[in-house]
């Protein structure tokens, strides 16, 4: 049987390099959130939002969970999600990530196995708001969140097992770049628009070549 797996979705922030709120912009036919919603729903048996502001998601019919430990970041954001997640693997993502892929929390699951976390390496540098956590960490999240006021997630690698996901695995699966494309200002949302709308068309180009090959069997 397969096992399950927790979905969080950190959707905190003040959006200030957009000048509103990114995760509700439309991205094609939805927006970034929902896009963010359907890949971890993909590989995930429940999604979580975890936000400050509800009645700004309601509408994604999900539940949504606030911070308990108030004004940390993400980091206060990962310790709700935890704690409220069914399940003791959660993969996490970010609210403005719309083009990343369900193979890489694929590569993160199973990647991950006797860890406490995994988490992508991308132009070298950890994404730690990318990443499988597990309820294991709870401990680590909860010392760091009582002795800083400031606290970074990255905070708490030094006191658990982290298994760093090389950028190269990510590679062999898909396109780095767009996948990790995180939406911080109008020119983010116009190229990510534009990636969109190119992979339609690639699609809309590969499916009328197979409309049209021969049929040799």
């Amino acid at each position: 049987m397969q096992e399950k797996v927790s979905g969080i979705i950190l959707a905190g922030g003040q959006s200030r390099r957009m000048g509103r709120s990114k995760a509700l912009l439309r991205l094609g036919e939805k927006s970034i959130i929902e896009r963010v919603v359907a890949v971890l729903a993909a590989v995930a048996q429940e999604v979580l939002v975890v936000t400050n502001e509800p009645a700004d998601y309601r509408f994604l019919g999900l539940p949504l969970v606030q911070d308990r430990v108030t004004d940390r970041g993400p980091l206060g954001g990962l310790h709700a999600g935890l704690l409220a997640a069914s399940w003791e693997k959660t993969l996490v993502l970010p609210c403005d990530l719309p083009l990343m892929e369900a193979c890489v929390l694929r590569l993160l699951l199973a990647a991950g196995e006797g860890y406490a976390v995994t988490v992508p390496v991308v132009r070298g540098y950890p994404e730690p708001l990318v990443g499988l956590y597990t309820k294991a960490c709870l401990p680590a999240v909860e010392a760091v969140l009582r002795r800083s006021e400031r606290p970074r997630v990255a905070d708490i690698y030094a006191y658990v097992p982290v298994r760093y996901l090389d950028e190269s695995e990510i590679a062999a699966l898909t396109d780095v770049g767009r996948a990790f494309l995180n939406i911080n200002t109008p020119a983010d949302w116009e190229r990510a628009i534009l990636l969109l709308e190119e992979n339609l068309d690639n699609r809309a180009s590969a499916a009328g070549f197979l409309q049209r090959a021969p049929n040799i069997s």
